[in-house]
């Protein structure tokens, strides 16, 4: 019995956890989509998207493996779940996407330009 109630109290943790994760007050950065393009290569059934952004002035580009449809220019919410910086000048960043139905999609950077 003890295990049961202990086993409830962590699943209504981690759904509230994850209900907090997806508040739109979590998601501070302004990401601007220029625009967003289906990306297949070789030996890949259906592509992955990416996106063409502004995030605070600079210019990147997003990929998005697990989401294989276009979305809409326009400005989204974000929040940045990654910062690696290397010595070299090189960084891995990742963001996740907040969409107006309050789902989320992570992406990470994998370019770019001035």
């Amino acid at each position: 019995m003890k295990y049961c109630v202990l086993f409830l109290c962590l699943v209504g943790f981690s759904a509230t956890a994850f209900a907090q994760n997806t508040s739109a007050t979590n998601y501070s950065v302004k990401v601007h989509v220029v625009s967003c393009h289906i990306v297949a290569f070789a030996g890949e059934n259906n592509g992955h998207q990416q996106l063409e952004v502004i995030i605070e002035g600079k210019k990147y580009v997003l990929d998005a493996v697990s989401l294989t449809f276009p979305m809409h220019p326009g400005d989204y919410q974000a929040r940045l779940l990654k910062d690696e910086k290397k010595d070299t000048g090189q960084f891995y960043r990742e963001y996740e996407i907040l969409f107006a139905d309050g789902k989320a999609a992570k992406y990470r950077v994998t370019g770019e330009s001035e």
